[in-house]
């Protein structure tokens, strides 16, 4: 039937079909996390200055500069895994294959856990070090919500073990779910 009311979605349920949505969408997804952890620290910068950090006394800006170090170092590394892996993820799929979207999201399951674990290991070791250095430390956490990180060595050490944690959890979900793929696209051939 060629009518046009019943065809007008066809080519919306062909780019479903190919995957091409699903591979456009988070690619897009990709680069606005990336962006996105860039403007993190440029906010909590903002936020800082506005709430007139620089009139701090000496210790607690010095304090604050360390771990906006860290938030910045952090940013940076998140920004360029989500900005390199962005091609990536289109190429975990290919048109016409039987399992589309299981790759997709195993990829970015997998990109998350690496992004959200260096930033607990990251910022979490720096803000342990800097409470176990400076009792401030812990006074500017209630201003910059690190309360939940954990403070002093142990809090360093929880940080790194959490960040390693977070990372290996997220690989592991990710390589099931591309396992299971393999398995149901042999098992159909």
């Amino acid at each position: 039937m060629e009518n046009k009311f019943f065809n007008f979605f066809n080519p919306f349920l062909n780019l479903l079909n190919s995957g091409k949505f699903f591979r456009d969408s988070v690619r897009n997804l990709y680069m606005l996390l990336a962006g996105l952890n860039v403007l993190i620290p440029l906010y909590t910068l903002y936020q800082a200055i506005d709430g007139d950090i620089t009139k701090a006394e000496g210790k607690i800006l010095f304090i604050f500069l360390m771990i906006w170090a860290a938030m910045a170092f952090a940013g940076w590394l998140g920004f360029q895994l989500w900005w390199n892996r962005r091609d990536q993820v289109t190429s975990v799929s290919n048109d016409g294959d039987q399992y589309v979207a299981t790759p997709i999201y195993a990829h970015l399951t997998q990109t998350a856990g690496e992004c959200i674990g260096a930033w607990v290991a990251i910022v979490g070791v720096v803000f342990g070090l800097l409470t176990e250095l400076f009792e401030e430390a812990r006074i500017l956490a209630v201003y910059t919500n690190f309360t939940n990180v954990g403070d002093g060595i142990y809090g360093a050490i929880y940080s790194l073990i959490y960040g390693f944690f977070i990372v290996l959890f997220a690989r592991v979900i990710a390589e099931l779910l591309k396992a299971i793929v393999t398995m149901a696209s042999n098992s159909a051939k």
